[in-house]
């Protein structure tokens, strides 16, 4: 009589011992681990980031400020404007008569009094465009955080371009903080649009 050959190899699903392989809880444990947050996120922050910008600069020509493009040219380059450059001077070449260099000096009062009004201008538009960004284009847990910041009230309050430098810094790295990333842009969504989902109120369109 024929010996049964007792070996399970290369039937599936099988093991040495003739038991189902039990991979239930292998898989289970291989997506925990897909789930830890990385060092850096996966997808590019800049442009969610890019995204928002657009978004908040369309809203400050909607403001109804002084000099927007000041701010938005600012935004654009995260950079304060170069007062400093901006100044206007006096170029004398020499050869200017007595006629020449009144109407250059008279050009220059213009110019300065319309310096001065646009760096006035640039003080108070900083406090509004901080506050505009903190309320309505962060979720709740980013703007925890950025007030967390340890230099917040010196160096990031009132300061939008110091604001959106940090929060480039959140949205780039997850290793600082115990959260996934904030994605600013699908916030933006639901405050631009105004999607509601179930009973969402008002105020859950920036959370």
């Amino acid at each position: 009589m024929t010996r049964r050959n007792q070996s399970t190899r290369g039937v599936r699903g099988g093991n040495q011992f003739g038991g189902n392989r039990q991979t239930s809880g292998n898989s289970q444990n291989a997506k925990k681990k897909e789930k830890r947050s990385p060092k850096y996120h996966p997808s590019d922050p800049d442009f969610r980031y890019a995204n928002v910008t657009r978004s908040l600069i369309e809203r400050i020509g909607m403001e109804g400020l002084e000099y927007p493009q000041i701010m938005i040219s600012s935004i654009k380059e995260l950079n304060e404007p170069d007062w400093d450059g901006l100044k206007p001077k006096l170029n004398l070449t020499g050869q200017e008569d007595k006629i020449e260099k009144e109407a250059k000096k008279e050009e220059l009062k213009t110019e300065s009094v319309e310096y001065h009004r646009q760096k006035r201008y640039w003080s108070k538009a900083k406090w509004h465009v901080h506050s505009l960004i903190m309320e309505s284009f962060v979720t709740s847990k980013m703007k925890d955080k950025i007030i967390q910041e340890v230099d917040y009230n010196e160096k990031i309050e009132g300061d939008p371009i110091e604001l959106l430098r940090r929060i480039i810094k959140f949205m780039t790295t997850s290793d600082v903080t115990d959260w996934e990333p904030i994605t600013l842009w699908e916030a933006l969504q639901k405050w631009v649009n105004c999607c509601q989902k179930g009973n969402e109120t008002v105020i859950e369109y920036r959370k």
